[in-house]
């Protein structure tokens, strides 16, 4: 990620096109916390705690679930 405002572009077309998928929420949280602004990935975080698996990667799912519930319990 040398390019993080094209990272964070990409993170949310990938969100905007699949916004089941947890992988982008979590990455994009991950950028952002790393730019400080804590509160917009809280709120990603938050967006993954209450969507259901995807049906299509449920085990990986339920990873960044457990993933992205402790990265938000840390940043309370």
């Amino acid at each position: 990620m040398k390019d993080e405002k094209k990272a964070e572009e990409y993170y949310r077309k990938t969100i905007w096109i699949e916004p089941g998928f947890f992988n982008p929420y979590y990455d994009l949280s991950l950028l952002l916390i790393r730019q400080n602004r804590k509160a917009e990935a809280k709120e990603l975080l938050l967006i993954v705690a209450n969507l259901p698996p995807h049906p299509d990667w449920i085990a990986e799912s339920e990873e960044i679930g457990r993933l992205s519930n402790a990265l938000y319990a840390s940043l309370r």
